[in-house]
């Protein structure tokens, strides 16, 4: 019984590791569609961009034959509007999203039925799941109308949701300025194309968070609990050829499985990396950069959470915040995790067939909460560490085992004579 309890002891902690593993690619997921462009918001009474503005930009624009004009949707939130049924016997709050260009950039929602309503259309409206079950008990509510503040709206999508969250559209000639905006670029920029671009058009900048940036940032946070992982198997394998180097036999021995080890570790860990430009410095040495950058961050990242946060920060920065507190999770599990170690090739094929399938159910309730499916680090990567933190341990065995001559036994009388 006791070694049963310690088999699974020491199996527990690298079943914690995975699922915070797991946790923490599962939230950098779902902030994937939230952190494409650039978020703008302008604060002040009165501070934005209008429809009509922005029509004036996208005319002068082609007038000039420009191709840069980004994707770009303008918008602003209004808490606690009643909706109400065409029979006005059935009403329930909403937060409503009005907004003016492409409603899929702000509000990455799976639809059940339909779609946004798209641009010029400020006649259809797209609610969640929670607002049609209120108003009808059903989401199969396509052409239905509702109104709000003296206007009829036909339903053109439902969208997932529990939040009780409508969106319409305005019209192109409004001139009341929309206080938040979301643009994307053809070739991916983000803040400081964002920024220039404003000021280009003659736009008030506001309040720039570089999105992209964010979701890098992310992304490693995702990869940080694997590198970590595969840079200890490195030095491990490193440390295996330091130690022979003064035995040229068992160095030359050792030197082909260590550099396929080495160069398979790379590979699952998806080497070579891409860093974004914004983070690699002229040099490496150059504090004046870090410091700059740690403080540009800092800034950006106290601006999207000082302010009031709308229905879009509620689902990034939550989800941003799982990312960063699984992922600490995951790198302190690293240490009791690696106590994990098979003494039989039996065990060893126990182990990795374990590892693969905790990935696989994980990924199935990954997939369920929102998340996707992991990449080649996930499934490789454990299985890996087994095999060669195994091997390394049945080679220290072979460097240091006694080697008797061959011949048989002697019996204890002939030990006695000898």
């Amino acid at each position: 019984m006791k070694r049963h309890t310690w088999g699974l002891f020491r199996w527990l902690p690298a079943l914690l590791f995975l699922c915070a593993w797991m946790a923490t690619l599962c939230f950098a997921q779902q902030c994937g569609p939230l952190t494409q462009g650039a978020a703008v918001r302008w604060t002040g009474e009165g501070a934005g961009v209008s429809p009509a503005e922005l029509c004036q930009a996208e005319r002068w624009a082609e007038e000039d034959g420009s191709t840069s004009f980004p994707d770009l949707v303008l918008w602003q939130e209004q808490e606690n509007q009643m909706l109400t049924d065409q029979t006005g016997e059935r009403s329930t709050p909403v937060r409503l999203l009005t907004v003016f260009g492409q409603a899929d950039l702000l509000w990455p929602g799976a639809f059940l039925r339909g779609g946004w309503p798209i641009r010029g259309d400020i006649q259809g409206i797209a609610l969640d799941e929670a607002a049609t079950a209120a108003l009808w008990g059903s989401t199969d509510v396509l052409g239905e109308t509702v109104e709000w503040n003296g206007n009829t709206y036909t339903v053109r999508g439902v969208f997932r949701g529990d939040d009780g969250l409508a969106l319409i559209q305005t019209e192109e000639s409004s001139t009341q300025a929309m206080d938040r905006a979301i643009l994307q670029f053809q070739d991916g920029g983000g803040g400081t194309e964002t920024t220039a671009w404003l000021s280009q058009n003659g736009f008030p900048v506001g309040q720039v968070t570089d999105l992209p940036l964010l979701g890098g940032v992310l992304n490693a946070l995702a990869a940080l609990p694997g590198l970590v992982l595969g840079v200890v198997i490195l030095l491990r394998l490193g440390e295996r050829l330091w130690r022979l180097r003064r035995t040229p036999l068992l160095f030359a021995q050792c030197l082909i499985p260590v550099l396929a080890a080495g160069g398979l570790t790379l590979w699952v860990l998806g080497f070579p990396w891409e860093i974004p430009d914004r983070l690699i410095p002229t040099r490496w040495s150059d504090f004046d950069f870090w410091t700059a950058l740690a403080g540009e961050l800092t800034e950006e990242l106290w601006t999207a959470v000082s302010g009031a946060m709308g229905a879009r920060d509620g689902l990034l920065w939550p989800a941003a915040l799982g990312c960063l507190v699984w992922a600490l999770a995951a790198c302190a599990l690293l240490a009791p995790a690696g106590r994990l170690r098979p003494e039989t090739g039996t065990g060893l094929l126990l182990a990795c067939l374990g590892a693969a399938g905790s990935v696989f159910v994980l990924t199935l309730l990954s997939v369920r909460l929102g998340g996707g499916a992991p990449g080649r680090t996930w499934w490789l990567l454990p299985p890996l560490w087994l095999a060669a933190d195994y091997g390394l341990r049945r080679h220290d065995a072979w460097l240091t085992a006694d080697i008797t001559p061959p011949g048989p036994a002697l019996t204890a009388g002939e030990e006695e004579r000898l």
